[in-house]
């Protein structure tokens, strides 16, 4: 019950100290004017039931304007691809990841898939992991040791957001 309290009061950025953190919150997890480019994607690729995270790679893409971008095999799909696009016209698709690869944005199905690629994340970059309710325990190592701002996100399905930012205090935040 105070779990649902806390998500409650968090869930438009409000009780959320960090200038950060409260702007992801309220400009890109839980945005709810409508975007440049929603109206143009949804009839291009039709209503989606996971239309909430594809917008919200969009909103993601468009805040952090990643030069190059990895999807793990278990999400790549057209559709994301489109919406990542859609945020950030100059981004670049990595097939493979290799040793010396700067990544900006990297999207997982499971928090240890993304423990492999996360060294490769540049800083400002952010790691979304969709399968956050597996490997739970592994996604909150991850942040604590090796990320800084992170974001589990309850409201479309089970997914999490983490950025790596050195001068951020590792903060978990459950919206």
């Amino acid at each position: 019950m105070a779990n649902l309290i806390s998500r409650w009061l968090t869930r438009r950025g409000y009780g959320v100290q960090s200038p950060f953190a409260y702007h992801i919150v309220r400009n890109v997890i839980v945005e709810c004017l409508p975007f440049y480019a929603y109206d143009e994607l949804r009839e291009r690729f039709g209503k989606r039931k996971n239309e909430h995270f594809l917008q919200l790679m969009l909103r993601l893409a468009n805040e952090v304007q990643p030069a190059a971008y990895y999807l793990s095999k278990e999400v790549c799909t057209e559709t994301l691809t489109a919406y990542i696009h859609a945020g950030c016209h100059n981004s670049k698709a990595v097939e493979n990841v290799e040793p010396q690869a700067n990544i900006s944005l990297l999207v997982a199905a499971y928090a240890l898939e993304a423990e492999n690629f996360y060294q490769h994340i540049s800083e400002g970059g952010c790691l979304v992991v969709t399968n956050i309710s597996i490997h739970r325990n592994k996604w909150k190592q991850l942040c604590k040791n090796l990320l800084r701002a992170s974001f589990t996100v309850f409201d479309c399905g089970k997914y999490a957001l983490a950025f790596r930012k050195k001068h951020l205090h590792p903060t978990l935040y459950s919206l």
